[in-house]
């Protein structure tokens, strides 16, 4: 841990503390800085225990209390409570703070990390540190629903000098804007995310799903098998599914058929209503006119939009399965709705053509 910062503000203490020990426990207060700099906290907490430790100086108190905290020593938070008193604004303690809200942060404790995050100033930390305090303050605030606040400690990290924290602020302003269903940020988001190795496969199924959304069909189909064939096993039902519903809306129905039948849904997974709509139609379109129907029925209330054209394509089923009563009653249901009219005025015809013949 580069300490270099501490140091030079605690430049003044140093003359005071050199005049208070000449016994040379100043000597062992710069091995203790000199240690910590280097990252040997272990050994510089052992050097404070057993020769500076009777001292009262607050400065060295603190560096023995921040090594404990970085070392995550069992049981350093009644220290740091102890030390807390009094030294609030130190440089010392903030670096102790942040050292805390990064083992919460570690721990998976992100209510607790926030709470810490927030105690520290950040013009008192050191330079290098800067990223790794808003990243980690960002997920925190993000993990506990405060997306919007951690949107904006995201873009400000993304605008500092590219470092290690650059690439995953981009993937999370991605991602809260997918969340939020601003698909076109989104998809910008994610394709700067992608040219790192560490999020590219993510940010890919992303870019897709976000390709996707915004009717971009061609990109889909164009990028979907080779996709499928790589991506993640747990994906692979919902690519299916995008990759079919594009290829249907394209007028291709086998090649919809054929991603149909790969989007087998979990065991004891509930179809919901738009998933019963979609098996539907891409049945009724490549001539499976009992599957067609199987699903189309599963639709309890069709009385909306998609409920029209279930029920028109129900009917054209139902002729084609020999059943014309049924259909009757499936065109009657189509005609009477208003979502579209051409759907309508058809499905009056079919329903009055039949009525005639029976």
């Amino acid at each position: 841990m580069n300490m270099k910062n501490i140091m030079a503000g605690l430049a003044a203490a140093m003359l005071s503390v050199s005049a208070l020990y000449a016994d040379g426990s100043i000597r062992e207060y710069r091995e203790i800085l000199r240690m910590q700099e280097s990252g040997m906290h272990s050994r510089s907490r052992h050097v404070f225990t057993q020769n500076v430790s009777g001292n009262q100086d607050s400065d060295i108190a603190g560096h023995a209390v921040l090594s404990a905290v970085v070392m995550n020593v069992p049981g350093y938070q009644g220290q740091v409570r102890e030390y807390f008193t009094g030294n609030q604004n130190t440089q010392i303690m903030q670096q102790i703070l942040y050292h805390h809200a990064l083992n919460l942060f570690e721990s998976g404790d992100y209510q607790q990390g926030e709470v810490y995050f927030s105690a520290v100033l950040p013009s008192m930390l050191e330079r290098a540190q800067v990223d790794e305090y808003l990243f980690k303050r960002a997920y925190c605030e993000l993990e506990n629903g405060k997306a919007d606040r951690a949107l904006l400690r995201f873009i400000e990290l993304e605008k500092r000098p590219v470092s290690d924290y650059s690439a995953p602020a981009r993937y999370s302003i991605a991602y809260i804007k997918y969340e939020n269903k601003e698909f076109l940020e989104a998809l910008g988001w994610f394709e700067k995310a992608a040219k790192d190795s560490r999020f590219a496969e993510n940010a890919n199924y992303f870019i897709m799903e976000c390709r996707f959304m915004l009717n971009d069909y061609q990109y889909v189909t164009r990028h979907g098998e080779d996709m499928y064939n790589d991506v993640a096993e747990d994906r692979k039902p919902h690519l299916a599914r995008i990759i079919s519903e594009s290829w249907l809306v394209l007028g291709n129905p086998d090649q919809a058929r054929k991603y149909y039948d790969l989007t087998a849904y979990s065991v004891g997974e509930p179809k919901t209503r738009a998933d019963w709509f979609y098996s539907g139609s891409v049945l009724y379109a490549v001539g499976d006119y009992k599957g067609a129907i199987e699903n189309f029925n599963n639709i309890q209330v069709r009385t909306d939009s998609i409920g029209q054209v279930a029920n028109y394509q129900l009917g054209y089923s139902y002729v084609q399965t020999k059943n014309k009563v049924a259909a009757i009653k499936a065109f009657k249901d189509a005609s009477t709705s208003t979502y579209d009219i051409a759907i309508a005025e058809d499905a009056y015809f079919n329903w009055a053509k039949l009525a005639f013949d029976i």
